[in-house]
C-alpha cells in the first residue's frame, strides 16, 4: 500500500537572509531549509502517521539577530475495527 504524501505550506518574509532548524521527535520534509531576504513559501510534507504516537517537531527559522518558531504536532490514525453482531 502506498501511502498517500501531505503537507502544509507558510510564508517566510524576511529582510536578511534565514535557516530553518527542526528539532522533536520527528523530522517532517522541510523545503527549503533556507532562504534570501524577501517572500518564500515554505512547504512541510508528512506521510500517515500510523504510529499510534504524535509526531511532534519544533521549526526555527532564524536570521539576524531574529527568530521565530512554527510548532508542528501531527496526531496518529486512529483505527476502528467492526464488532461482530
Amino acid at each position: 500500500m502506498e501511502m498517500e504524501v501531505q503537507g502544509v505550506s507558510f510564508t517566510v518574509t524576511s529582510n536578511v537572509s534565514w535557516t530553518i532548524t527542526q528539532s522533536g521527535n520527528y523530522s517532517f520534509s522541510v523545503s527549503p531549509v533556507n532562504g534570501v531576504p524577501g517572500s518564500t513559501t515554505v512547504k512541510v510534507a508528512y506521510t500517515p502517521n500510523n504510529t499510534g504516537e504524535p509526531r511532534n517537531s519544533t521549526l526555527s527559522v532564524s536570521g539576524g539577530s531574529a527568530s521565530a518558531a512554527v510548532q508542528i504536532t501531527q496526531q496518529a490514525l486512529q483505527f476502528n475495527t467492526a464488532q461482530d453482531t
